[in-house]
């Protein structure tokens, strides 16, 4: 499952396509800072952008430094990935 996994939380990500095409400051066109995962259950839309209504759609549509990240979850099993999305929706 996902002992000895380590979730970590990074200030900017270079989004690839979900980037929103705005340079600010030294974030290039491609990056967004992103919001922490603690008190996800209490929010929606998700992404920076509003566009996926539910965290499983929001997985799928990550991009850029998160494709690996993306591409490891949907590696796991069917319950494994159900364990991760109540836990997200936990906390």
């Amino acid at each position: 499952m996902l002992r000895g996994q380590s979730l970590t939380y990074d200030f900017g990500h270079h989004m690839g396509t979900l980037g929103d095409g705005i340079v600010q400051g030294a974030a290039g066109a491609d990056e967004i800072r992103t919001a922490p995962l603690w008190g996800l259950r209490g929010r929606t839309p998700f992404l920076h952008d509003g566009r996926a209504s539910t965290v499983l759609e929001a997985i799928q549509l990550h991009s850029g430094e998160a494709t690996t990240i993306r591409e490891r979850f949907f590696s796991l099993s069917e319950d494994d990935q159900q364990a991760v999305l109540e836990f997200l929706n936990s906390i």
